[in-house]
């Protein structure tokens, strides 16, 4: 899909307070630390795409930004 002119990928769906998980299919990485702090590696960045507003009664506007791509075969 495709998000803030970025291609992104879901790679969860969280069910109790309903959101998206997006991982960056266009190698753009940030460093993950460890759980001590301490950064050994680059991951994809990730962004989680809330699907209702704060509220809980409307659609978040974001959700309304993401556009379904093709896939490849």
């Amino acid at each position: 899909m495709r998000y803030l002119g970025l291609r992104w990928e879901i790679i969860e769906v969280l069910e109790e307070d309903p959101a998206l998980v997006l991982s960056d299919c266009e190698h753009h990485t940030v460093i993950q630390p460890d759980q001590h702090g301490e950064a050994h590696r680059r991951v994809p960045s990730t962004l989680t795409v809330p699907l209702f507003s704060r509220d809980g009664h409307d659609i978040n506007p974001a959700v309304l930004d993401l556009e379904l791509l093709e896939t490849e075969s």
